[in-house]
């Protein structure tokens, strides 16, 4: 799943990768983000949705796949 995570996250457009890579994996303010993207912060947590959900939806896609070959 660790693998199929890191694909999903690789897979993402780089305006919603770095989002979630800044917040979620390195633990970056919300406001820090905002001023290194230059960006506002709807924007900001509009994008970290839309990057969570993708890779919710691949994970899943793939545990689904794998549960199923078993």
């Amino acid at each position: 799943a660790v693998n199929a995570m890191q694909k999903a996250i690789d897979a993402l457009p780089a305006t919603l990768r770095e989002v979630l890579i800044l917040r979620d994996v390195e633990g970056v303010e919300a406001k820090e983000v905002c001023e290194l993207l230059k960006i506002t912060e709807t924007n900001l947590y509009v994008r970290l949705h839309r990057a969570r959900e993708r890779v919710r939806v691949a994970v899943e896609t793939y545990l689904e796949g794998r549960k199923q070959a078993l």
